[in-house]
């Protein structure tokens, strides 16, 4: 009676984790879908429910694409991390996390423990993702500070060629930094799901 306890309690457990990753799935940044790929206008992941209000799926509406930013002269970098990427390739999160559940129920432990190798191998990914998001947010960071000495060094060059009102262009620094602040802002929202 205890082990059976136990297992309908990880079962429900795992029902309230799916749950979570379905929403964090969905998550939007302002207006956009931040898994969408480039259909952001719309929710990425649709569950498919039982009788009993349980994700028995998780069907995509489209999660791929690539949206790509300048940071400087020539230079892009994706923006972005897709859906696909995350919760899609090789092993899907979904299916995992839905057998899993399905077999704490059923008390199959054979197959549980190949599902638990296969979620590792997802949870491998997503720290993957993470170094990916944070190597994203480390060029950005210094095309930032290279944007910034470009633009004290300008300044001071109009400065001293057009004698240029020292008041306007500290104001004008000002406003560019305020920019890079919330474009790196942006980014670390990015790096949280």
């Amino acid at each position: 009676p205890g082990r059976i306890a136990g297992l309908l309690e990880a079962h429900s457990e795992i029902n309230q984790v799916l749950e979570q990753v379905l929403n964090l799935s969905n998550s939007r940044s302002e207006n956009i879908y931040i898994f969408a790929g480039t259909n952001n206008s719309t929710a990425p992941y649709q569950p498919v429910r039982n009788e009993s209000g349980e994700i028995v799926e998780v069907k995509t509406t489209g999660s791929a694409g690539n949206i790509n930013g300048v940071i400087g002269e020539n230079i892009q970098i994706k923006m972005n991390i897709n859906g696909e990427d995350v919760f899609e390739r090789g092993e899907n999160l979904f299916d995992v996390a839905i057998k899993i559940r399905d077999e704490l129920r059923s008390g199959n432990s054979d197959s549980l423990r190949e599902d638990l190798i296969r979620l590792n191998t997802v949870s491998e990914k997503l720290i993957n993702t993470q170094s990916i998001i944070g190597s994203r947010m480390n060029r950005v960071a210094a095309a930032g500070t290279r944007a910034e000495n470009d633009i004290l060094s300008f300044t001071e060059y109009l400065s001293k060629t057009e004698d240029v009102d020292a008041a306007q262009a500290i104001m004008d620094y000002q406003q560019e930094l305020v920019t890079l602040q919330a474009s790196l802002q942006a980014g670390s929202r990015l790096l949280y799901p």
